[in-house]
């Protein structure tokens, strides 16, 4: 039988730890810059460490000024918001510990972003996990935490990989140790006999968080990393404008939210001199050389991008509505350092090329199968007041091709939102077809959602696949829809109108490509089959 581990002596501290950057010299460096000339009182303590205090003073919360005029108890009810920072040496590195509100002491850009994180990681079981901050890789980002009251393991989580961001993490130590959290920072229980003990454990925790034992079941986190240093995103918006200034020419413009295809068309700069112009990438990429050379910083440069606005004008007054900034409608992807990074909805990511490669690789799997359906180009057509493209283009397809129309019929009758079962349907050999106009990654997302979505209904509900062959009116001939279903005879094919010039290798932002690839494998487990298919679009520039 094992000897008990002997219990530490001393005192309980809960402390909150940051890194800070190697090129952080003496504790003035990690204060803002609005700091650093007149430093807030401190004390330094051989051994120990420089203490700063933040200033505070008594101050009446609005609660209590709006309930005081009801409730006289209340009167005279003051609060403060005191906090303070610990400033450590530790070796050759700086170490802070946080108190109260004292993390407002902290510039952001000299901390080390993911240090809690990593030291976490390193540390707690993977079975004992209490819980994940997550963040999805979408154009309009969802955040969550998910936990446990006990720990549990990482698959009980159901983390998308290829999907999840992770941004905090909690869990139970594999020795055993308090539970200990950590995203920037780690929050930490620690016994010690003497605070003079504290220099020693943050070598500790430096040297556990250099270690790679969390690859064993986390390496996916170094996939995608959002840039979070100030600097480098400094840095990679410089790069952005010295593109720009020669041409832009491979900077995607994409909306950033889910629009209507007769929306998309109406689309409008808030630069754009006549109240009728519609938005285009190459009219995008002009303002983008246009704002690059008019600049002189990087950061007057992507100030200039976030004033000006994209959006749908009003029908009556011709103003802008629903807008969004033009920088958060940019996709544009650079090699840095030896590294690779991409702009997407307004935020900096790095990726692993690794992951880069395999993701391209699936992609190109998708669309390297030979199509098992011949769709007729984008071109110009009259459009009907309250129709939009795609309504048009199926109609055409569908004629043109001998395939069903079914956009916009709904197979879920009785929910609040309508449940499409494709655009285009050729029932006899079971194809789904599913059409989208344009390289938005918000609509290709809504798109490869749709279709997935949309397939797991009708193998799931015997009345919906009633209900599709009803649409379709799928009498007593031969049909892949017909009972009892094989669904390795059917396919979902995503169909994309695209303008952008053919090459030997047709690709989509990666994001989208993301999306597709995940897309593709939900299709799969079902043991469909799954094609993404360009439609060239020859239409006339808008």
């Amino acid at each position: 039988m094992g000897k008990k581990k002997k219990a530490k002596s001393g005192i309980v501290w809960e402390l909150t730890l940051f890194l800070l950057k190697p090129d952080v010299d003496s504790w003035q460096d990690a204060l803002p810059a609005d700091k650093r000339s007149r430093p807030p009182r401190h004390e330094t303590v051989d051994g120990l460490g420089t203490l700063v205090v933040k200033a505070s003073k008594d101050n009446e919360p609005q609660w209590v000024t709006r309930l005081s005029q009801h409730w006289s108890i209340l009167a005279g009810q003051k609060q403060r918001s005191p906090g303070a920072v610990l400033f450590i040496t530790a070796g050759k590195r700086m170490f802070a510990a946080t108190f109260g509100y004292g993390r407002s002491l902290l510039s952001p850009d000299k901390l080390v972003h993911d240090f809690g994180i990593r030291c976490v990681l390193n540390s707690v079981n993977s079975e004992r996990l209490r819980s994940l901050d997550l963040r999805t890789l979408e154009t309009d980002p969802l955040s969550s935490r998910k936990q446990f009251g006990d720990g549990k393991p990482l698959a009980s989580f159901g983390v998308d990989k290829y999907r999840d961001l992770l941004r905090g993490v909690a869990g139970i130590p594999k020795d055993r140790t308090p539970l200990m959290s950590g995203a920037d920072s780690l929050h930490v229980r620690l016994t010690l006999e003497s605070l003079a003990g504290l220099p020693a454990e943050c070598q500790r925790m430096l040297r556990v968080s250099t270690q790679d034992r969390y690859k064993t079941d986390f390496a996916w986190i170094d996939y995608v990393r959002l840039v979070r240093d100030a600097s480098l995103r400094t840095t990679l918006a410089q790069e952005l404008q010295a593109h720009c200034r020669t041409g832009a020419s491979d900077v995607d413009y994409v909306v950033p939210q889910v629009r209507d295809g007769h929306r998309l068309d109406k689309m409008r700069g808030s630069w754009a001199k006549h109240a009728d112009a519609s938005l285009a990438t190459d009219e995008v990429r002009s303002r983008l050389q246009e704002r690059a050379a008019s600049r002189p910083t990087a950061d007057a440069f992507v100030g200039a991008l976030k004033q000006d606005r994209v959006g749908e004008p009003s029908a009556e007054t011709g103003d802008l509505t629903v807008t969004w900034m033009l920088f958060d409608a940019l996709v544009w992807t650079v090699e840095h350092g030896g590294r690779k990074y991409i702009l997407n909805g307004g935020d900096w990511f790095e990726l692993d090329l690794d992951f880069i490669q395999d993701i391209e690789t699936r992609f190109d799997r998708l669309t390297s199968q030979t199509s098992i359906v011949q769709l007729p180009p984008a071109v110009d057509m009259k459009i009907p007041a309250g129709s939009y493209f795609e309504q048009e283009y199926n109609i055409r397809a569908a004629k043109s091709s001998k395939l069903v129309n079914l956009d916009r019929k709904n197979m879920m009758k009785g929910l609040a939102t309508a449940v499409e079962p494709c655009d285009l349907l050729d029932p006899k050999e079971g194809t789904f077809i599913h059409v989208k106009d344009g390289r938005g990654s918000a609509v290709l997302s809504h798109l490869f959602n749709q279709g997935t979505l949309a397939l797991e209904t009708f193998l799931s509900v015997d009345k919906v696949r009633s209900t599709v062959r009803t649409l379709a009116k799928i009498g007593r001939s031969a049909s892949a829809l017909r009972d009892p279903l094989v669904h390795s005879k059917l396919t979902v094919v995503f169909a994309i109108v695209d303008r952008t010039p053919r090459s030997a290798k047709w690709r989509l932002p990666f994001f989208s490509m993301l999306a597709a690839k995940n897309a593709a494998e939900r299709i799969e487990s079902r043991q469909a089959k799954c094609q993404i298919v360009r439609i060239d679009d020859q239409r006339s520039a808008p």
